[in-house]
């Protein structure tokens, strides 16, 4: 039981204390992959199981949940919707006094409006909930889009050949910034056909005698959307404690209302234009 507390523990340390990882954004050259090392190798064959940068760089919006379950009944924590090209970004998330906040902000410049009923917060509220938000985004679309990370500044990629099976490749990440993030250092166990990840695992930042965490990567959907296919894990199964990570009802829209980046009142709880799943 310790164990488990001590492991949502640090999941909600790591949401407190990020500052200044983003996930990659969208550029308009084209995408310039280096692959240079066996890690850069199966490095890219992660991404392109995953679509690809070809596809993720052309695609405009990403729309995700983010829930857990831990020994009991999902629960949803927060809705994102984002606009890639742009920054923009809309969170819908619960927060300790189960209330529902709506963030309107953009994740480059860090600046927008938390909402909370339609009603937007004073200015000192506001900017301490718009770092929340901007720590959720960080959070959570690392747990969604990492193996679309793979190749950001700051991120070195190691082959483990030791500890290679006939099943999977061991690629290790050492990451220069972790700041939200539970580690520096991850190591992805990628299956050798499918070149998807099948397992994450970290070493416990604060002890060193403990079991890393270790996670099965679950769940796995191909969405077909106009840029091309898109393949992702939605479940995310802790190893050594009933918890689960959910990462699900994605959706890749190509045009979506302006209105969504404006409205302080919840809409993400509605249907938005979905490209097929299979």
């Amino acid at each position: 039981m310790r164990f488990e507390q001590a492991l949502i523990w640090g999941l909600l340390v790591s949401l407190m204390g990020c500052q200044g990882r983003r996930p990659a954004e969208i550029s308009t050259a084209d995408v310039e992959i280096p692959v240079h090392t066996r890690a850069d190798s199966l490095a890219l064959r992660v991404y392109q199981a995953s679509g690809g940068p070809e596809v993720w760089q052309a695609l405009p919006y990403v729309r995700f949940d983010y829930a857990v379950a831990h020994d009991g009944p999902r629960r949803l924590l927060a809705q994102h919707l984002w606009h890639r090209p742009s920054g923009r970004y809309r969170l819908e998330w619960i927060r300790q006094d189960d209330s529902l906040y709506v963030a309107l902000f953009n994740v480059r410049t860090r600046r927008g409006q938390v909402y909370r009923n339609g009603r937007p917060l004073a200015a000192a509220t506001n900017r301490r909930l718009l770092e929340e938000a901007y720590r959720r985004f960080v959070h959570d679309t690392f747990w969604l889009l990492l193996p679309v990370q793979l190749f950001e500044p700051g991120v070195q990629r190691f082959y483990e050949a030791d500890s290679a099976t006939a099943i999977y490749e061991v690629l290790r990440l050492e990451l220069a910034h972790a700041e939200g993030l539970p580690a520096f250092r991850y190591w992805l166990y990628v299956d050798r056909q499918e070149a998807l990840i099948t397992q994450l695992a970290y070493p416990a930042r604060d002890n060193p005698e403990a079991l890393p965490a270790r996670y099965r990567w679950e769940g796995y959907q191909t969405w077909e959307t106009p840029f091309g296919p898109v393949r992702l894990a939605t479940r995310k199964v802790f190893r050594y404690a009933p918890l689960i990570i959910f990462t699900d009802n994605l959706v890749f829209p190509e045009v979506l209302p302006e209105a969504l980046f404006t409205d302080p009142l919840p809409r993400l709880g509605q249907p938005l234009p979905v490209a097929s799943v299979r």
